[in-house]
């Protein structure tokens, strides 16, 4: 389950620093072919087909230059906006309880 490997610690919370940890992690997995870029075909080949549809607007977001891939720095820029929309109270951890919420 990827939100029990992003609790780096293991101490039941993810905190925003381990997310961001995890998804700086994920872009060497995205970047299929090692080039330094994910291009779109492989930003959607990762996708599950419940969010494939949204995936040309979550990469346009992304590649903020449109030059149509996304480098490493528009990745790493880019806010974690499934984390703090999870982190309900704003605390900057995701509880158990934050974490089991459909808003993850």
């Amino acid at each position: 389950d990827l939100l029990q490997m992003a609790d780096l610690n293991n101490d039941g919370v993810i905190a925003r620093s381990e997310f961001l940890s995890l998804r700086h992690d994920a872009f060497y997995e995205f970047d299929g072919d090692r080039s330094g870029a994910i291009t779109a075909p492989e930003f959607e080949a990762l996708l599950n087909d419940r969010i494939r549809r949204f995936s040309g607007r979550a990469f346009s977001e992304v590649d903020t230059n449109n030059d149509g891939v996304i480098s490493q720095a528009e990745w790493n820029n880019h806010p974690p906006v499934a984390f703090d929309r999870a982190d309900a109270n704003d605390d900057g951890v995701l509880s158990p309880g934050e974490r089991n919420s459909r808003r993850f």
